[in-house]
């Protein structure tokens, strides 16, 4: 197949995009840059798919010799730098953050990274908490070599115009899926990750390729005016997803149509044309997109120690020796390693090398997850607990914690369907912090054969009518709620919430009483509010680790009042005296953890299970089970009085 220096020239436009959405957030930019993973896939399946059309028809096409390609491709500069990254994040980073490190090099090496990140990694939150999260994109283009080949030949030989219709039907389903998960079930991440509902990326490449060997369409057959105007088409689709795409979008969606078929308009309009030609084929991007792929490799890695050694927020200097050293490395590895394998002819004894050492990276990764981790080390505990965040809650039903999260899920997950003036039936609203408090509140509720509804918001003022944010789905759900209320008329509300930051912004007392006197008047026959518990300005993990375990001193079951924040001073002591309306019930979790001048951090002996918070003062499932438990014992009694 003939080389088009202008397709390099766009791989490193698209390596460029990636590395500045992965540097923005240390320099505060908006950007979209991570669409330059669509502009790699469609790529990938252009040139994938031309490599197997043009092996097939010169009679030259085995797999065997495919997938060694493949190898002798991508695993030189992976293992390089898997091993390295290795190396240092072992000498630096703590026994958590190696565990994590460790699961997700068995999946680097594997090439399924980009499985289970759906439910356990934010793309945007999680940046710098996976040195290997770059990976996922990787995965999905090795599953797609090793799988399109297979269908694509077998097509081939039964029937070879049966490919491309076989190509257009992926393209559409996968593309279907992909907007199923965002737009039904509200779900970024899966969508994101999945490979399915990625697939249909590639597949505008691979017909973009099937197309052009049937010379139905070439650069040669169409005016060159019109080559130019789609070219500039296309690099104006990609800008326009540069500009437009950001972490609140809905992404990949329809919106990943502007930089999959920009791509494709590149690629169709040839490389004589001035886009192709001038801005993509110059010396400088084609030079970029050589090191392409090894620079998206190791930029990642990189930044993750930088964060690491330097965890508060980067400097512009420390972010340009970051990348200084990804274009290094990238060279390096690209001049020393790649080249001189893709130079030659592919040798058994190289190709069992690569095998062998990829089979290595994975063997310590699974040697050392059951042997040189100490789960039962106080440090990895607190560590956990902090980097699992909402992971330390089963239930998150009827918990809006992402922005995409809109009604529709919301009803979806039975939040409003509670029955009439039921006394089996009780409902709970609030923040976040509401949120952490349902699993242990379903749960005791549960073994009372009482229902819970109601839902909590992390992103909205759940006491507002009014958007708030300017988000209008905060508006729908607080608006569906109180509809909810209305119509079912619950014997018990419970009202939980981050009352000290409230206090920060609004009279505190004022909003809550017109609250509740609203959904009183709705129907609803008692409240139940619930107070702020104590909170920790750097985390409760991170407080137990400067103030006892970096001394040398055991972790204890209750630590200073003096050490507890509870901001503004006095929240606690003023909500208890609030002139509430009639059948309003206040209970203290400040009450209930800290007596004295000390407050309780964990609810047993195992700290494993048993810390009160994750954070700053969001509960665990233990804390939550053992407040409710300790608070509501008579919640039997208000529902039948």
């Amino acid at each position: 197949m003939k080389f088009r220096s202008d397709i390099q020239g766009l791989r490193g436009l698209a390596v460029l995009a990636v590395l500045a959405d992965h540097f923005a957030p240390d320099i505060r930019q908006t950007s979209g840059g991570f669409v330059g993973v669509d502009i790699f896939f469609v790529i990938s399946g252009y040139l994938i798919t031309s490599i197997i059309i043009s092996e097939l028809e010169n009679n030259k096409f085995l797999l065997r010799r495919f997938w060694e390609r493949r190898i002798i491709r991508i695993f030189p500069s992976l293992v390089l730098m898997l091993a390295i990254s290795a190396v240092f994040i072992w000498i630096i980073s703590s026994e958590y953050v190696k565990y994590e490190f460790l699961k997700n090099l068995a999946k680097a090496a594997t090439f399924t990274s980009n499985f289970g990140y759906s439910q356990t990694q934010d793309y945007f939150e999680g940046q710098g908490q996976n040195a290997l999260m770059h990976l996922w994109s990787l995965a999905i283009e090795e599953q797609f070599y090793l799988v399109w080949p297979i269908i694509y030949l077998f097509f081939y030989k039964f029937n070879k115009n049966l490919t491309i219709y076989f190509s257009y039907l992926t393209a559409v389903v996968s593309f279907s899926a992909n907007l199923f998960f965002i737009f039904y079930f509200e779900s970024k991440s899966i969508a994101f990750y999945n490979t399915f509902s990625r697939v249909w990326e590639l597949m505008i490449g691979a017909i973009l390729a099937q197309h052009f060997h049937k010379k139905r369409y070439s650069e040669k057959c169409t005016p060159t005016w019109i080559n130019q105007l789609i070219a500039v088409l296309g690099l104006l689709l990609i800008g326009v997803s540069l500009a437009i795409t950001t972490e609140t979008s809905a992404f990949p969606g329809h919106i990943a149509l502007l930089p999959t078929l920009g791509t494709a308009a590149i690629v169709f309009a040839g490389s004589e044309n001035f886009v192709n030609r001038w801005l993509l084929g110059n010396r400088l991007m084609i030079w970029i997109g050589g090191i392409s792929y090894a620079l998206y490799l190791w930029h990642y890695p990189l930044l993750f120690l930088m964060r690491t050694i330097s965890p508060r927020r980067t400097n512009f200097v420390l972010l340009l020796i970051t990348f200084l050293l990804s274009v290094l490395a990238a060279y390096l590895s690209t001049r020393f390693v790649e080249r001189p394998l893709r130079g030659a002819s592919v040798h058994r004894s190289s190709l069992k090398a690569f095998v062998l050492a990829m089979s290595a990276v994975f063997a310590f990764s699974f040697f050392n997850l059951r042997m040189s981790i100490n789960q039962s080390d106080p440090n990895f505990v607190l560590d956990k607990y902090e980097a699992l965040a909402w992971g330390n809650q089963s239930d998150l039903d009827c918990l809006r914690l992402r922005k995409e999260t809109t009604v529709r899920t919301l009803r979806r997950q039975g939040c409003f369907d509670a029955p009439i003036n039921s006394d089996k039936s009780v409902f709970l609203v609030g923040d976040s912090h509401s949120g952490s408090l349902r699993a242990g509140l379903q749960q005791f509720l549960s073994s009372k054969d009482i229902s819970l509804y109601g839902v909590s918001t992390g992103w909205c003022g759940w006491y507002e009518i009014k958007p708030f944010d300017d988000d209008l789905i905060c508006a729908e759900i607080t608006k569906e709620f109180l509809a909810s209320v209305s119509k079912s008329k619950p014997k018990v509300l419970i009202i939980a919430g981050y009352w000290a930051k409230m206090s920060r912004s609004v009279d505190t007392e004022k909003v809550l009483v017109a609250y509740i006197q609203l959904v009183q008047s709705l129907g609803v026959k008692k409240v139940v509010v619930i107070g702020q518990v104590p909170t920790y300005e750097a985390g409760l993990p991170q407080h137990l680790q400067n103030l006892y375990l970096s001394n040398g001193l055991p972790i204890p079951k209750l630590t200073p009042r003096a050490q507890v924040r509870n901001d503004p001073k006095g929240t606690q002591e003023q909500m208890q005296n609030f002139t509430y309306p009639p059948n309003v019930y206040f209970r203290s979790i400040d009450g209930l953890l800290c007596k004295k001048d000390s407050c309780r951090i964990t609810v047993g002996p195992n700290l494993k299970t048993d810390l009160i918070v994750w954070d700053y003062g969001h509960l665990t499932e233990a804390g939550s089970r053992f407040v409710v438990e300790n608070l509501l014992t008579d919640i039997e009694q208000l529902l039948t009085e």
